[in-house]
């Protein structure tokens, strides 16, 4: 009798799910027991954070109902260790702890808002976690003031469809560079033109070395007030990788060759923000192709077959601006930016409709392995290098 590979995910957000729901599929009539572990029992649309922040509700997605009529087990329950010697995983449970063994393992634990840069910043703000969101947008309504630390996406995203929503807020933003200098130099004039009608008040070059109960305290002892301030100024991994002993870049993220496979221990394969492959930043558009990757390359291996090196192009950043508002910035393969934008109510269109598809996608490759993305001509170099950019 053939004895069952374990193949367990660690993570239930955009990588985990699609690993789990592709592995599914590509094991088919091996023998296998599926896992995903994940700390809470729904699925978190990140990248509708900073809409629920300004008050719109969004359906919840249990897990369970993503992997329903799958074999993938759904196991829920904080990871608390992983032994690489005897391969097994250390899970604090509602029933108490448990252990989980594995013959693979998709580390897809993904990163969450970093408030631990600058004192005060864990106390004093929110940022756009489903909690955090949520007591934001119970405030917002009765407020006056907010002040958002932040230049990347995440950021703009925010200010926008707050100052859209809450049109007599007075929302400012600091960022610690030149403002929407990850866009061309149009897709950035209409950045600015954007935030001027939502009268959204940029302050820029502002390094923050502290923050008070009411205000900010930059570098050079400026002083920026607030009522409430909104932490969206980067990203963390969980330290997980690194106390474990797997080989992890500066940021703590996992380094692995081209099959996405750990460089230090090749049974545990990486997938998400969590790990880092050719410099790509951290965003769900690069966490689920490495996801698919990862499930298609196990499944090779488990069948002895030739495996490709992992490719990845980016095609463009889209960006919801508010209500009827959105700015598709075109880039190159490498993610550098084209003058091609798509702004106004298509840009939004557009925007929504990369939205839904994130959701969809899930939704379909539960039932079929249909995800795909788009892949340069030539293979990338395999350095392992890190870039961990505000989204």
């Amino acid at each position: 009798m053939t004895t069952p590979t374990n193949i367990v995910v660690l993570g239930g957000g955009y990588a985990g799910i699609l690993a789990a729901l592709r592995l599914h599929h590509r094991t088919r009539g091996m023998a296998v027991n599926l896992t995903l572990i994940n700390n809470a029992a729904d699925f978190v649309n990140r990248i509708r954070l900073h809409e629920v922040a300004s008050g719109k509700k969004q359906p919840i997605l249990p897990i369970k109902h993503l992997l329903r009529g799958t074999r993938v087990h759904f196991q829920q329950g904080k990871v608390t260790g992983i032994d690489v010697v005897r391969h097994q995983i250390q899970l604090e449970t509602a029933d108490g702890m448990i252990q989980i063994p594995y013959d693979r393992l998709v580390y897809a634990l993904g990163s969450s808002p970093d408030r631990g840069q600058v004192p005060g910043a864990q106390d004093y703000t929110y940022t756009l976690d489903p909690q955090s969101a949520q007591l934001l947008a119970e405030r917002l309504p009765r407020s006056k003031q907010l002040l958002i630390v932040g230049g990347g996406l995440t950021a703009i995203e925010g200010a926008t469809e707050i100052a859209a929503k809450y049109p007599n807020l007075r929302v400012e933003l600091l960022t610690a560079g030149t403002f929407g200098e990850q866009l061309s130099a149009k897709g950035a004039r209409y950045l600015r033109e954007v935030f001027a009608k939502l009268h959204i008040t940029i302050h820029e070059q502002v390094q923050v070395a502290q923050i008070k109960p009411d205000h900010v305290i930059d570098s050079v002892g400026n002083e920026y007030p607030f009522e409430m301030c909104l932490w969206l100024a980067g990203f963390k991994v969980s330290p997980l990788a690194r106390t474990t002993g797997l080989a992890v870049n500066e940021h703590g993220q996992i380094l692995v060759d081209e099959h996405l496979q750990s460089i230090s221990h090749p049974e545990i394969y990486g997938a998400g923000d969590a790990t880092t492959i050719y410099n790509l930043r951290m965003a769900c558009a690069t966490a689920m192709p490495m996801a698919a990757f990862a499930a298609d390359s196990i499944a090779a291996e488990l069948k002895q077959k030739p495996r490709a090196a992992f490719r990845f192009a980016f095609a463009g950043r889209c960006i919801s601006l508010g209500q009827g508002r959105g700015l598709v910035q075109f880039v190159m393969a490498d993610d550098t930016p084209r003058e091609q934008t798509l702004t106004g109510r298509a840009g939004a269109i557009f925007k929504e409709g990369i939205m839904r598809y994130v959701t969809l996608s899930l939704h379909l490759e539960r039932l079929m392995p249909i995800y795909m993305w788009p892949k340069p001509q030539k293979v990338q170099s395999t350095t392992v290098a890190s870039q961990l950019a505000t989204r």
